[in-house]
């Protein structure tokens, strides 16, 4: 590892440890469309300080995280990638059926940060997706192969998964829970895929799922 890397890193531990104390009210009080941009803006400058530094490094960006961005196992992330949207469409159909009540309660509580009309979901679309790629290259592309040659894999998804959370302190108690387990569930499908494209794909795609089925929940009820 390189000096750069152990600034880096530094870095992305101090930003996790700014969300963790971040106050949730104040977005309530904050407007939407400022909401997305910062997003957008934050994901692409995280995603660009990373590979700016990897770059600074000496190393190709073809080799940047564990195996590269396609990775070693290009036939079971394709099968990964085109399985995802299943799910998600399963998770919809469930959300809006049989635990509508339930999906309905917590989308209502994020709901200062649910596009509120069409014109709203296009802004939102385009932070979720530029958001999932900077925070996949931040976590799982650069934190997760810098931990792994501190601690080893097992221990490097887990607290890489932990930081994840951390960083999205501005979501309250619940948020960060959830966002602790979707950095298990990407972190594991990048380490059995060994495909970061597949993990922004999943992240992205999720995001954008979610600013859909929240913002229809919450116009219907």
């Amino acid at each position: 590892m390189e000096p750069i890397d152990h600034i880096l890193a530094g870095a992305i531990l101090f930003v996790c440890a700014a969300q963790a104390f971040a106050d949730p009210e104040f977005l309530k009080r904050s407007p939407r469309l400022a909401f997305f941009k910062a997003g957008a803006i934050t994901g692409l400058g995280i995603g660009a300080a990373v590979l700016l530094a990897w770059h600074a490094a000496g190393r190709p960006a073809g080799e940047f995280g564990l195996t590269g961005w396609a990775g070693e196992r290009p036939v079971l992330a394709a099968a990964l990638a085109a399985a995802w949207p299943l799910l998600l469409l399963a998770a919809a159909w469930l959300s809006a059926g049989p635990f509508r009540q339930t999906a309905l309660g917590y989308y209502r509580r994020y709901a200062h940060l649910m596009p509120d009309s069409r014109r709203e979901l296009a802004p939102a679309y385009a932070s979720g997706s530029l958001a999932a790629i900077g925070e996949e290259i931040a976590f799982r592309g650069f934190l997760l192969w810098y931990l792994a040659g501190l601690v080893g894999l097992g221990p490097a998804l887990l607290i890489s998964s932990l930081l994840f959370g951390v960083a999205h302190g501005y979501l309250g108690r619940v948020g960060m829970v959830f966002a602790t387990i979707a950095g298990l569930v990407l972190g594991g499908a990048y380490l059995l895929s060994t495909s970061l494209l597949l993990a922004m794909w999943m992240h992205a795609s999720y995001n954008v799922a979610s600013f859909t089925l929240g913002y229809r929940l919450l116009r219907e009820s």
